[in-house]
């Protein structure tokens, strides 16, 4: 097979790309382990709690490649689907489908990922829901919080960030928390796109009579 899909991008180079940061950030977090608290010179105190901080956003980014990459994948898998008269307008169709897609604009926002894929007829967040009621509150969480941090990191909000630093969501630990939900979420959005494309490309029973009865 050629190019990964979206799911196994997420699953080896994100990954990869993510777990590489996080040595970088034990190897810091262990060197300034080494010293005494008044032997760290005052320019690098904070260093490690400023790159937590600085994960969030990269972590964002990563799930915002995933979710557009799936989108991708579905449009492709859609557009090879159907019976086009030339290869043109399959290109032009697929190029439609993406047009306006917000998440080649926007942040990766809970309701910016259900918009796109409710152009395409499907209402994902309800098909994860239904497939995984007890785990979806806390996915969609986990999600909706990640996008706000790194809002207020980018934009270095500084009310915010007291406030996700008070409620103890900018450190380390939460990070890989979050990181985890988005590793299963990953998971069942891709189960349940597979599922859609299945259902749509497949023939009403009614349908399928007739097709057999031709036979």
């Amino acid at each position: 097979m050629g190019k990964q899909n979206a799911l196994g991008a997420w699953q080896t180079t994100r990954r990869q790309a993510l777990d590489s940061l996080v040595l970088a950030r034990q190897t810091i977090a262990s060197n300034h382990s080494g010293h005494s608290k008044g032997s760290v010179p005052a320019e690098t105190a904070g260093v490690v709690e400023n790159i937590d901080r600085a994960l969030y956003p990269v972590l964002a980014a990563e799930f915002q490649g995933y979710c557009r990459d799936l989108h991708g994948d579905a449009v492709a898998a859609i557009i090879a689907e159907a019976q086009w008269p030339t290869e043109q307008i399959a290109r032009v169709s697929a190029a439609a489908m993406q047009d306006k897609r917000g998440l080649d604009r926007k942040n990766p926002a809970s309701s910016v990922i259900g918009d796109d894929f409710r152009a395409l007829g499907l209402k994902l967040w309800n098909r994860v829901q239904e497939e995984h009621p007890e785990d979806y509150p806390d996915w969609r969480r986990s999600l909706d919080t990640l996008v706000n941090i790194r809002n207020a990191v980018s934009h270095s909000d500084r009310k915010r960030l007291k406030d996700f630093t008070s409620k103890k969501q900018l450190t380390f630990a939460y990070w890989q928390s979050t990181r985890k939900d988005l590793d299963l979420l990953t998971i069942a959005m891709d189960s349940a796109v597979r599922t859609y494309l299945v259902e749509i490309a497949t023939p009403p029973p009614h349908i399928q009579q007739k097709e057999t009865d031709h036979d």
